[in-house]
């Protein structure tokens, strides 16, 4: 061993300096004796505090200590501190306090030092039958406990526990050969929260009588346990798998018991055991390999002496989702088991057709007769139920799987086109599609033009959409866009349906130089079923429109109101993907008169490319070309739709996706007119 010389003003800073740590018990000790309404603890501890900072509440050190379950007869508090040796807690400004709302005692103190605290507390029984407690107690590394118990050869168990070897021998040394009316034991607890003691008591023997009138000595032999049992099993069908869940009750009439042995047939799966207090639980093969069943063991930490529940989750395998299956059956043995009856119910989790074959020592009952307990356990709808007295019953059903009828997983409820063009013949387009969804990944949308895309937006956030190859038309590929949102989907309202933004840049210019010319718009094909498509067209305030012919109709109002792009949120939102409806807000609806065509497009308000504005990007994960502010796989800006005075209204209802949306009409060029005004 090496010595290392320390300076003694560095050693006194080091040990000056004020620690993290605010108290440490070091050690405490629990010397317990049973009485005969409670149980009666000497509690003893040896606290180190440390010195405090002053910022750190003033110093003041609070430490709880046992549970105010049990009650407080006597205390005592001395301290060794580098000033005071062994004064009393008073006058070092120590006490023992308690809260309402505190589940233990707490000792308060704010001076550093050795404190030695003693208390005397009473803790009641768990039970009626007085063989058992338990107390929160303050952690610590070295735990001390010495139970009494006024019983001769009582077994004592004291929980997550071993012995004290050298108490004992000293005890026994005490004791000496003289045989106590009490039982004793000493053990050591390792840092555990929970003192929990539970004992039996052994029968004593006493003489009796014979017919004889002799008397001898016999062994007063204890009641054996009884025991009643009710099973709830729930039979859970489908893909091919029986699921049961067995909830077994027992009902101890007398006696103690710590194991559990279940018979179940060997082509049963056991999944798990769930219980209070469960040590471990095992299946033991049969002796006899010609057996069909096997042994489920379930061994728990102390023995029970009031009603206990057990739940058996386990499996069969049908074989295929069509087949005729008997029910595998559970059932309790031991000599302690002097009834069994229970409850059965069969559930299908898929559409799967169930019915009776055959049936022995099972009567059948109507659903709603079912226990409580039992029909709790079921998430899908019960089929059949039955009870029984017999627990070796027969149940024979035939499962018949039905063909899986295709259903509507997406749908465009609605889909509102707006187009705008300018003097100069470039067009930009927006797509406001409002879509229910519950497994589509992406709406796959097929341009029938060459675009640049702007922006695209799901609730008025950002997202990035992405291309795959077209094979029909290597030119035009298809754009995906996101339809699931982040997160948990069982968190999501599938009734209530998501809307994606998409604008466009449409490369080609348009010729409208002329006096007179026709102009075809297309829509985008989709992936989707349409309920309701609605387009509005903006042009410029020079020309004149005529009539127009195609498969969407020329209207002068629409019949309801179509999707309106959400309004721009706050930027700072942008941090995050998911939507604050809080912060985000609707624009408000249009109201469209019957007699006016002009009135939406002055509601939308504005001269030519009046709203346009654009969000700040968020930076790219990955490295991207540029093209001017073109940028590949980033999320991409927000951007506001212009608009003129010159709007045409356009709507169909009950469109499929994929077919080509398109109308076409003829304009005329005309003058504009400049009004100057007076001012």
């Amino acid at each position: 061993m090496s010595e290392i010389t320390v300076p003694y003003q560095l050693y006194k800073e080091t040990t000056d300096l004020p620690s993290r740590t605010k108290y440490l018990i070091t050690q405490a000790s629990y010397k317990a004796v049973a009485e005969s309404s409670e149980i009666t603890v000497l509690c003893e501890y040896t606290i180190r505090v440390f010195k405090q900072s002053s910022s750190d509440n003033n110093g003041d050190v609070i430490i709880p200590l046992i549970s105010q379950r049990a009650t407080i007869s006597h205390s005592s508090i001395t301290v060794d501190s580098g000033r005071n040796h062994n004064s009393d807690g008073i006058s070092v400004g120590a006490c023992i306090v308690t809260q309402a709302n505190a589940p233990a005692y707490q000792l308060y103190t704010s001076h550093a030092g050795i404190y030695h605290v003693k208390l005397t507390v009473h803790v009641p029984y768990l039970t009626i039958k007085k063989t058992g407690m338990e107390l929160q107690i303050p952690s610590s590394s070295n735990n001390s406990i010495s139970f009494q118990v006024p019983h001769a050869n009582a077994n004592i168990k004291i929980f997550n526990s071993f012995m004290d070897v050298e108490a004992t021998d000293q005890w026994l040394e005490r004791a000496g050969k003289e045989v106590p009316n009490y039982t004793v034991t000493f053990a050591k607890l390792p840092n555990e929260t929970t003192l929990r003691a539970q004992w039996t008591i052994k029968t004593e023997t006493a003489p009796v009588n014979n017919n004889n009138n002799n008397k001898i000595d016999a062994s007063k032999v204890q009641k054996p346990p009884n025991i009643v049992v009710v099973q709830n099993i729930l039979g859970s069908i489908g893909e091919g798998l029986l699921i049961l869940k067995s909830q077994i009750g027992y009902k101890i009439i007398s006696g103690i018991v710590s194991l559990f042995n279940i018979k179940v047939e060997r082509n049963v799966n056991i999944i798990s055991v769930d219980g209070e207090a469960i040590k471990k639980w095992e299946v033991n093969e049969p002796a006899d390999p010609k057996s069909s069943h096997r042994v489920l063991t379930v061994y728990l930490d102390y023995g029970v002496e009031s009603d206990y529940t057990l739940t058996v989750n386990a499996e069969y395998n049908m074989g295929s989702t069509t087949a005729d299956v008997s029910i595998p059956t559970m059932f309790c043995i031991g000599d302690d088991i002097t009834r069994q009856r229970g409850y059965i119910a069969i559930e299908a989790r898929t559409n799967v057709e169930i019915s009776e074959l055959s049936s022995n020592s099972l009567d059948a009952m109507d659903v709603q007769e079912l226990p409580r307990e039992l029909s709790s356990l079921a998430t899908h709808p019960i089929l059949l139920s039955y009870k029984f007295l017999d627990p070796l019953f027969q149940l024979q059903l035939r499962v018949k799987k039905n063909r899986d009828v295709q259903v509507l997983v997406s749908i465009c409820e609605s889909a509102h086109f707006i187009t705008t063009m300018s003097n100069t013949g470039k067009t930009i387009h927006q797509y406001i599609l409002s879509i229910k969804n519950t497994q589509k990944q992406f709406v796959r949308l097929q341009v029938p033009f060459n675009f640049c895309l702007w922006s695209t937006l799901m609730d008025g956030l950002p997202i990035r959409p992405s291309y795959i190859d077209n094979p029909a038309s290597p030119d035009t590929p298809f754009l995906l866009v996101p339809l699931l949102k982040a997160g948990n989907p069982a968190q999501h309202d599938v009734n209530k349906p998501v809307q994606l933004e998409i604008v466009l840049l449409e490369n080609e210019v348009r010729n409208i130089s002329g006096q007179s010319g026709h102009l075809r718009f297309t829509m985008p094909k989709m992936d989707l079923p349409l309920r309701a498509a609605y387009c509005t067209l903006y042009l410029p305030e020079s020309i004149k429109a005529g009539k127009s012919e195609g498969n969407l109709k020329c209207v002068s109002y629409f019949t309801s109101d179509p999707p309106q792009s959400i309004t721009s949120p706050n930027p700072s939102d942008y941090q995050d993907y998911s939507r604050n409806d809080d912060m985000v807000n609707r624009r408000s609806s249009i109201s469209y008169d019957r007699h006016s065509s002009n009135n939406y497009a002055n509601k939308a308000g504005g001269g030519l490319f009046s709203n346009f504005s654009s969000y700040e990007k968020k930076p790219s994960l990955n490295k991207a070309r540029k093209e001017g502010g073109v940028k590949g796989g980033v999320i991409p800006v927000r951007v506001e739709m212009p608009t003129t005075n010159n709007a045409h209204l356009y709507e169909q209802i009950l469109l499929s996706g994929e077919k080509d949306l398109s109308f076409e009409l003829p304009f005329k060029q005309s003058k504009v007119k400049v009004v100057r005004s007076n001012n």
